[in-house]
């Protein structure tokens, strides 16, 4: 029988979606902060979390009551809620391909399975904005792949940067949901300065865009009929932020993306094709469909993702694509 993913439907304001969400979710949120605890109970790390958590509520205070919802749903204490969303992610690949004046999006989600889980959310607020997110625990919506009810795609890639004070990229990210056009989501997207690196792409009908950030810099490219994006820069003006940390990090970025636009360029412009990519073992341990391998400390990809632009539908598979059946989801 597939994996089916968790999925959760909410209605309500800010903090009652949030309180829904935390209800939802509280054994894993649970087992996630049992491995994270310890990290988040440093002084400095509590310092610096208090600084953002200052910063974020003065520019998104709705999605700050989002999080308490969520710490009061699952019992847990609301900055690790917030400190879940300052952490850094691991790996992601994202591509997308245009048929026929439309757009085939494809996305592995790759992080350390012990302290990260996965699950589908449909979320409609009182204003009328609404959209369905694969989503992490603890986290807001917008860190993996969603389309809001304007019928506008995000798909988003973590950047690893040194790290500032400021707004975590989790709530630029989480705004851009409730754009009702490209064009506001691009600029929902480009500000304000963020404490590291992020890139999300935005597809809506026949258009698509790519936006890089770092800090307070950001870099736009106008997509044409195919596009990759990894876990590291592609601007140059951007490339010098990125630190990877170490060797394995640096490889396995580039290394996807490598992988992605050759097979981009060789296959044909379909959803098989994009599935095929997101399921590649080329180049072990730099490949797209990641496996945890005991000789190396890394992710695993916990889900992958399909949307056709067409009629909105997404395929998931949860877990590794290469063994997982994509079930289909009408969103």
């Amino acid at each position: 029988m597939p994996k089916k993913i968790k999925y959760i439907k909410v209605k309500g304001d800010h903090y009652e979606i949030g309180l829904k969400i935390g209800k939802s979710t509280r054994n894993e949120i649970h087992r996630c902060l049992e491995v994270r605890r310890k990290r988040y109970a440093s002084p400095s790390f509590r310092v610096k979390t208090l600084y953002n958590l200052v910063n974020s509520n003065s520019t998104y205070s709705n999605y700050i009551e989002e999080l308490r919802g969520i710490a009061d749903g699952s019992q847990q204490n609301f900055m690790d809620i917030f400190a879940i969303n300052c952490d850094e992610m691991a790996g992601c690949t994202t591509v997308l391909v245009k048929s026929r004046e439309r757009y085939i999006l494809g996305h592995n989600e790759d992080e350390d399975p012990d302290e990260n889980y996965m699950y589908l959310l449909n979320a409609e607020y009182e204003n009328g904005d609404k959209y369905t997110a694969l989503s992490y625990v603890g986290l807001l919506a917008g860190q993996s792949v969603s389309i809001n009810g304007n019928n506008l795609i995000q798909a988003l890639d973590f950047v690893r940067t040194d790290k500032k004070l400021g707004i975590p990229p989790a709530f630029v990210a989480r705004s851009t949901l409730d754009a009702k056009n490209m064009k506001e989501a691009v600029k929902l997207a480009t500000k304000p300065a963020i404490t590291g690196g992020t890139n999300i792409f935005f597809v809506q009908k026949s258009k698509a865009v790519d936006v890089e950030r770092a800090f307070n810099h950001s870099f736009v490219t106008k997509i044409g009929n195919s596009f990759a994006h990894t876990n590291h820069y592609l601007s140059k003006s951007l490339l010098k932020y990125w630190h990877p940390d170490g060797e394995l990090t640096h490889f396995s970025s580039t290394t996807r993306y490598s992988t992605a636009k050759r097979m981009l360029a060789e296959g044909e412009k379909s959803a098989g094709t994009i599935k095929e990519i997101l399921s590649s073992h080329d180049k072990v341990p730099g490949s797209i469909c990641n496996h945890k391998l005991k000789k190396f400390i890394w992710s695993v990809t916990l889900a992958s993702i399909v949307i056709d632009t067409t009629n909105m539908d997404m395929e998931i598979a949860h877990g590794t694509p290469c063994n997982t059946i994509y079930i289909p989801f009408r969103n």
